[in-house]
């Protein structure tokens, strides 16, 4: 017999000698502190949880309290330290929405345990207005609305994000104002590419020749979303009157939307020169038409220099397929457009989805070797070309099989391979709310194939675009509440039934 088997046989027998009462006795003693363990056991993963959120786990159907992978992969290969400032308590974010207030908490938890993010909570009642004041001066701390600054540790330059830069808004049926979403990592990763960015790139909307991004415009309200989106995809975004003013070489693209007034020869000339940028390229211009203008010699003579020409007409579309109908307005003249290649389609992510060009004014490409089609009708379209005539309102151009441009880019490249671009955007109803940011919008790709496409042309990798978990669906929510009772229900009274049960059996076992 070996000395294991001898040790077990002596127990056995040890505990066979013990009178019934003691066995009794021990079988209790085991019970309860197996009852103590599992109490302890509770109490200690609940405050290890709190300590350090990493160590939760998220069993939702679609990870809505996990973060993105995108998010993920920059946050585990950030080089430069951030620091994320919660100037909320954690009741005021709860407040704000049971539901996605609580989504948002958690994943601001879980954007603290990499090493380069510190997440702190401000208390702000106890924390000097004046010192935050001095530290961060361009934060209006009179406002209620104040969420979460994004700081370059190193560095110290900082993002301000307000409640409704993280929180999306909707109404209900009701027409009341509710918060619908999150987009808590879109935000902060677009400002922590901001501040940890080598270089930001600069967008100006020129405003000198009565475009619609002129504040006087009639237009003007219609296009609000476009520049949000661009401050959204970390770009800097300026006016520019080229009436008056020279474009900065710190500038990288320029946006004219609908010109309702022809260039001057300087200016049209100061284009050329930025463009040109001393041979160093790297600049691009976006035209887009307007249909209304009258003769604009100076504009045209500056596109036939790139290799294009802008039609007057629209497109109509006669594939039916290939068009959108929006109430009473023809179809055919909200032709969906075809991508020519995948230039500017890559980072897509919805690529079924077309590009939506109201009204378009056909672009021609004058010459090949400068400029490609970017967005293209059917090989059935056709020219429809306002007349003066009453009794012939509208001429029709034939396209004779062949595929009409709706918008179109042309590029010089210097010695280095580093070029300019220039791209001609046939409709600027393409570009307008209903289109971004409205009911429509998540039908098309129109805001995102446009954003992309400068990302491409300005060279911008840098941009990250990330989707927020949706919580319309069936998930375990479990509010603050809700989780003091789970842990009553598994601290005590699961503990104290057990208890119960042991006792009970204990006692008419006893009387055997």
């Amino acid at each position: 017999m070996n000395k294991n088997t001898e040790n077990k046989t002596t127990m056995s027998a040890t505990y066979a000698r013990m009178s019934t009462r003691k066995r009794k006795l021990l079988n209790a003693a085991f019970i309860i502190l197996f009852i103590l363990v599992f109490a302890a056991v509770n109490v200690l993963s609940m405050a290890l949880v709190e300590k350090f959120p990493g160590l939760e786990k998220d069993l939702t159907a679609k990870n809505a309290y996990s973060l993105n992978t995108v998010t993920d992969e920059y946050m585990k290969y950030l080089e430069k330290e951030i620091n994320i400032k919660v100037l909320l308590e954690e009741e005021q974010i709860l407040a704000i929405d049971s539901t996605y207030g609580y989504q948002v908490n958690r994943l601001l938890k879980e954007m603290s345990k990499y090493d380069k993010v510190n997440v702190e909570y401000l208390e702000i009642a106890a924390t000097s207005v004046k010192a935050m004041t001095e530290k961060y001066p361009d934060i209006d701390w009179t406002s209620p609305d104040n969420f979460l600054i994004i700081e370059n540790a190193k560095s110290g330059k900082y993002e301000a994000l307000g409640v409704y830069d993280i929180f999306a808004q909707g109404y209900d049926a009701n027409y009341e104002l509710m918060i619908n979403g999150q987009y808590l990592e879109q935000s902060v990763l677009t400002s922590a590419q901001k501040i940890t960015a080598d270089k930001i790139f600069k967008v100006a909307f020129s405003i000198g020749n009565g475009e619609f991004f002129n504040p006087n415009s009639e237009f003007y309200n219609q296009f609000t979303y476009l520049p949000y989106f661009l401050q959204d995809n970390a770009y800097e975004v300026e006016n520019l009157n080229l009436l008056t003013e020279t474009p900065s070489e710190e500038l990288d693209v320029i946006i004219m939307m609908a010109p309702t007034v022809d260039l001057t020869a300087d200016s049209a000339q100061a284009l050329t020169d930025w463009l040109h940028n001393d041979g160093d390229k790297g600049k691009t211009l976006v035209y887009v038409p307007y249909d209304q203008a009258k003769e604009m010699p100076n504009l045209d003579l500056f596109l036939e220099q790139w290799g294009m020409k802008v039609t007057r007409g629209y497109i109509s579309e006669n594939d039916m397929s290939k068009a959108m109908s929006m109430g009473d307005n023809a179809p055919n003249l909200f032709p969906l457009m075809d991508y020519y290649d995948n230039t500017f389609t890559d980072t897509l992510q919805n690529k079924y989805l077309s590009v939506i060009m109201p009204f378009c004014m056909p672009v021609e490409i004058t010459n090949e070797e400068l400029a490609v089609p970017m967005l293209t009708s059917s090989d059935t379209a056709d020219i429809l070309v306002p007349t003066d005539s009453q009794e012939q309102p509208v001429e029709t151009i034939k396209s004779e099989g062949k595929p009409l441009a709706g918008a179109a880019a042309s590029a010089m490249l210097n010695d280095d391979g580093k070029r300019s671009n220039v791209v001609v955007w046939g409709s600027f109803d393409a570009l307008k709310n209903d289109w971004t940011y409205s009911s429509y919008s998540g039908n098309v790709n129109n805001i995102t194939y446009f954003i992309n496409l400068l990302n491409t042309m300005t060279d911008n990798d840098s941009v990250i675009v990330v989707e927020s978990a949706d919580l319309a669906a069936d998930y375990l929510l479990v509010t603050s509440a809700q989780k003091v009772t789970i842990g009553i229900i598994f601290i005590l009274l699961i503990p104290v039934a057990v208890m119960a049960t042991g006792i009970v059996i204990w006692n008419k076992r006893r009387h055997r």
